[in-house]
């Protein structure tokens, strides 16, 4: 198996509001807004979202929208914009996934936390560190950047391994350590990882986010072994349940233990 060594760093203003809301609220649940909005007019969208944020503000420490949710419905600037400066005083994730040339990833950089004002977001890291350093400049925000993910096919690539027990997952740890000047990166990184010698164990302490918990079947038992600061990701097995509180309650509790 390969090890790296853990080094605890100083939390930014993002991360810090995390872990205070974790302590207030007792949860590591972030909810994923994930609905299906087709056939959906913009009042009814609107509804929905703040609707299942009003019912579940006090079980979680972060909420996540991906951003392919809202692609081509009407109004959606208004409708991102409107939630941001909404009195619902949850970190928001933007889950879009970004990664281009220098140039354009500052222009994503400025979408997501200067023009809608998201408090963090997810960045894929197959162009280089020059991507994840546009969003980094960023001091105050979050960025979460794909290291192991829940996909079927993740291996393909995040498995290849150029050397003894080196693999890809691993590199974009180390790149993201390196450069974590400002202390406001973080990881997206499977359970899986605890079933297999091939990705590493520690992350130098990295606050982690854990996705595919509930529907997607990954183990939340195992995300709860990370020392670290982690955020544990449920959307469809909450939002598509009939009572998203009870629900929401429900692993509000597992996530606390």
């Amino acid at each position: 198996m390969c090890v790296s060594f853990a080094v605890k760093k100083k939390m930014n203003k993002f991360f810090t509001k995390i872990k205070e809301l974790q302590e207030k609220n007792n949860t590591k649940l972030c909810i994923g807004l994930d609905f299906d909005f087709r056939n959906k007019n913009w009042k009814e969208i609107e509804k929905l979202i703040y609707d299942t944020c009003y019912q579940t503000e006090d079980l979680v420490c972060a909420y996540k929208i991906n951003i392919a949710f809202f692609s081509g419905i009407q109004y959606i600037n208004d409708i991102l914009k409107n939630f941001m400066l909404s009195n619902i005083n949850i970190p928001i994730i933007c889950d879009g996934k970004y990664g281009d040339i220098e140039h354009v990833a500052k222009r994503y950089a400025y979408t997501c936390f200067e023009y809608f004002g998201f408090d963090a977001v997810t960045v894929n890291p197959y162009m280089g560190s020059d991507v994840i350093k546009s969003f980094s400049e960023y001091k105050d925000k979050g960025i979460f950047v794909l290291a192991k993910t829940t996909n079927p096919s993740a291996d393909e690539i995040q498995k290849f391994d150029n050397d003894d027990c080196y693999v890809v997952a691993n590199k974009v740890i180390d790149i993201v350590s390196d450069i974590n000047k400002n202390n406001n990166l973080g990881l997206v990184y499977s359970t899986d990882i605890f079933d297999d010698d091939y990705f590493s164990y520690d992350t130098y302490g990295l606050p982690i986010l854990f996705p595919g918990i509930g529907t997607q079947g990954k183990n939340l038992q195992k995300a709860l072994k990370y020392k670290g600061l982690k955020v544990i990701s449920v959307s469809r097995d909450i939002i598509n349940t009939e009572n998203i509180k009870e629900r929401a309650k429900y692993y509000q509790g597992l996530t606390c233990g």
